[in-house]
């Protein structure tokens, strides 16, 4: 048996076991409803309408004239739609085959899966297979898409797509056929990227931010394998970009792991964007080591780029010192010197690394000297970088 033939076999013994257990369970959202049939163009005036409608170069008005359009579509003119796509599937947007395959999954998921099995580009096919099965799965007939998806299509087209399915089983409400999914194909051992997120993002779909973390947390204490701590360390993520403060929280009480300090800054990035004073204050709060001088490094980045005189104005007032003053000074300044070098120049003292105080020194005379060559050439005389460059 050859790998292909392996890996093929096993994805049909995890599937086909899952299938079997759950045959006969469809929950999820009342079914899409589409226009009258006898209101609706016939195929060639799809298609007429559809190729008028890509050929709009603004994203919002294509958007929309092809929502429009989508909700006219019929097993009487789908195929005029195809034809479009079928033809320019290698330069269209994929928000736009996205649009067209998921109303075509509403109409007839088994023959949009077909045709897009069709397309010649492997990465275009596993593309339109995964937006087929996810809005499939999503519509609470999960357990159809999956049987389909393992009788139908080749191992590596599966293998992408199975990630977009249980997403949409899980944001269909049932969560615990989506997590049995992907706990069951984290134990084989095989590769399947983004299996994680895939699964967390659909539970955030249709579930609290409360709920999402009893769940992950429930799922990390019964299973051994090691999509338990990944799920936590997913869904802390993905929570932080929802409810930072929440997060933050979260984190203090997951602390204790080894995974959560290096994910300090993306967590704190996204508190930053929403206050950035609480965030920055709680960072001050942190023993000092190399993922503070990162978190706080990156959360100065972000709030000088968001709001310069803001984050200004608190540093004025004192509210950092010592090291956390010193992690938080240099991306501050950049920005600095870049809008208002005069001012920097007031800052930079107050550097107590030679290497950075040089080479922030040259940027901002490089900046004040573009508006102000004499005064950038009249400061850079009285001040003294320590390097001997001056």
């Amino acid at each position: 048996m050859n790998r292909n033939d392996w890996q093929r076999g096993l994805m049909i013994g995890v599937v086909a076991g899952i299938a079997g257990f759950l045959i006969g369970r469809s929950i999820g959202p009342a079914p899409i409803e589409f226009s009258d049939p006898s209101d609706a163009p016939d195929a060639r005036s799809m298609e007429r309408a559809v190729r008028e409608a890509l050929a709009e170069p603004r994203a919002f008005p294509r958007t929309v004239a092809l929502s429009q359009l989508m909700q006219k579509l019929s097993a009487e003119n789908v195929d005029g739609a195809r034809a479009v796509f079928d033809e320019k599937i290698a330069i269209a947007q994929s928000q736009d085959a996205q649009i067209f395959l998921a109303a075509w999954t509403h109409l007839d998921p088994y023959s949009a899966f077909d045709a897009t099995l069709g397309w010649k580009s492997d990465k275009r096919r596993e593309y339109g297979v995964g937006v087929i099965v996810r809005e499939w799965a999503a519509s609470g007939k999960a357990v159809e898409a999956l049987t389909y998806l393992r009788q139908e299509a080749d191992v590596e087209t599966a293998k992408h797509a199975v990630i977009p399915l249980i997403r949409g089983w899980a944001q269909s409400g049932d969560i615990g056929g989506a997590t049995r999914l992907a706990v069951d194909l984290a134990r084989t051992g095989g590769e399947y990227p983004g299996l994680e997120e895939g699964l967390v993002r659909g539970v955030l779909g249709s579930k609290r931010v409360e709920e999402t973390i009893r769940w992950a947390e429930d799922l990390a204490a019964r299973d051994d394998s090691e999509l338990g701590p990944a799920i936590l360390q997913t869904s802390l993520l993905l929570v932080a970009a929802q409810a930072p403060e929440r997060a933050i929280r979260w984190y203090e009480a997951l602390e204790p792991r080894s995974w959560t300090q290096p994910i300090l800054p993306t967590i704190t990035g996204h508190w930053v964007d929403e206050d950035p004073r609480a965030a920055m204050t709680w960072l001050s709060t942190r023993p000092a080591g190399p993922e503070r001088t990162r978190a706080l490094s990156a959360a100065m980045k972000i709030w000088a780029s968001n709001d310069l005189l803001d984050a200004q104005s608190w540093l004025e007032q004192g509210s950092l010192t010592g090291e956390a003053l010193q992690d938080a000074l240099p991306p501050f300044l950049k920005q600095l010197a870049l809008h208002s070098p005069q001012a920097a120049t007031q800052w930079v003292d107050r550097l107590e690394d030679p290497r950075k105080r040089s080479s922030l020194i040259t940027l901002i005379a490089r900046r004040w000297s573009r508006d102000d060559p004499d005064a950038a050439s009249a400061w850079l005389a009285r001040v003294d970088d320590g390097s001997g460059e001056r």
